[in-house]
């Protein structure tokens, strides 16, 4: 774009700031008019801020115009978008930083985990999940990633202190897989038939692992699955902060087996572990359809469609698995999608997020339940979470 094109597009930029700004002032001068008379002096300030966001004028026509306004003068890098910086690789996906991050302690935690669970004869395994950001080559200029760095230095450390090891990196260039189209584009999770796929491969694992733990390979047969594909339909965690244009659109795939299925679900809230319950096949208990009842962008969120939303902890029961093992894994994010489908050829999986636990003693919850087996499954985003690797406290 020439020098006359952008000036142009930036007389249009922010002619639209003021018009929206303008707007969301009017609409929110009630609400400011009783903030600033029933508020503290210091107190003003944020609370404010706090209407002008709440009131804001199309907020999310907003978004999808200052992204539509980065992507035509070339910007590859928004920078705290919505808290965090979000980058466009050269693929065109969208991705954050993966910091560089000092692996030391969670190589600490991870082994003296893994000697805690030996001594009491079960079963470990820390299984390394990928991410899309996996090399500076395709990067913006100027940014690095280290998710891959820091996870082969994560494994380097187990491996020398003999921790069993899936590392699903080496498994996707086993297979030949090119990576991107294993994630979504605007969003940083892998998409279902991926999480389907890496079911496989860590039941195959979990089969030549765990003594007694046998299941009907066939059923990860995508033939198997009903695939329904809603096109456009999703805006991921990327897209929904800088906007439709910047990043485009995600199809969105529901992947439901066919053959038989029932499971008894037990979850506790994120916040405060509010418990809920639901039995039924595959659809009804680890799924929320409900969710692409309405395609929209913003909310809900459409990755929720597989478990409903995150917990901090899960319990799944498969009440017509071919074993009765016991796994407890800690959990991400990317187990949204895993779950359901590892659930197949489990008896039973209960699944917990550290990031949501402040008090949990893992070793503690291990003595007090009866597992067959301890499982950690993190992607690299995990290594800057406050708490993620506290299995010590």
């Amino acid at each position: 774009m020439g020098k006359t094109g952008k000036m142009l597009l930036t007389i249009f930029f922010i002619v639209t700031v003021v018009l929206f700004g303008g707007t969301t002032l009017l609409q929110a001068r009630g609400s400011i008019l009783e903030v600033v008379r029933n508020d503290s002096i210091s107190e003003i300030p944020p609370a404010i801020e706090a209407e002008l966001t709440d009131n804001f004028k199309s907020r999310n026509n907003w978004i999808n115009i200052n992204g539509l306004f980065q992507r035509m003068i070339g910007v590859t890098v928004i920078r705290d978008a919505g808290d965090i910086d979000v980058f466009k690789m050269s693929n065109g996906q969208l991705t954050y930083e993966y910091p560089d991050c000092d692996m030391t302690y969670a190589a600490q935690e991870v082994i003296s985990l893994d000697r805690f669970v030996k001594e009491k004869g079960l079963d470990f395994m820390y299984i390394q999940l990928p991410c899309k950001a996996y090399t500076d080559e395709i990067m913006p200029p100027g940014t690095h990633t280290y998710g891959y760095a820091d996870s082969d230095e994560l494994i380097s450390r187990l491996k020398a202190n003999d921790v069993d090891i899936l590392d699903l990196r080496e498994e996707i260039e086993k297979e030949g897989f090119d990576i991107p189209p294993l994630f979504f584009n605007t969003d940083h999770h892998w998409k279902p038939s991926t999480a389907l796929w890496a079911s496989k491969v860590i039941s195959e694992k979990f089969a030549g692992t765990i003594d007694g733990y046998y299941y009907d390979p066939d059923i990860y047969n995508a033939d198997n699955y009903e695939r329904k594909v809603y096109e456009d339909w999703f805006l991921g965690s990327l897209g929904r902060r800088t906007g439709v244009f910047f990043g485009g659109l995600d199809d969105f795939e529901t992947l439901i087996p066919t053959f038989d299925t029932d499971f008894d679900l037990y979850t506790e809230s994120q916040t405060n572990g509010s418990p809920k319950e639901k039995s039924g096949p595959f659809s009804k208990s680890l799924m929320k359809l409900s969710i692409l009842d309405k395609k929209d962008y913003f909310s809900p969120m459409t990755y929720f469609t597989y478990m409903g939303t995150e917990y901090r902890l899960s319990d799944i029961t498969n009440n017509m698995a071919d074993n009765d093992k016991k796994i407890l894994i800690l959990r991400d994010s990317f187990s949204c999608a895993l779950l359901p489908y590892l659930s197949l050829s489990a008896g039973e999986i209960t699944a917990i997020d550290m990031r949501y636990h402040s008090e949990l003693k893992i070793k503690e919850y291990i003595n007090n339940n009866d597992f067959d087996a301890v499982v950690v499954a993190y992607n690299p985003s995990m290594f800057r979470e406050e708490g993620a690797f506290d299995f010590d406290r």
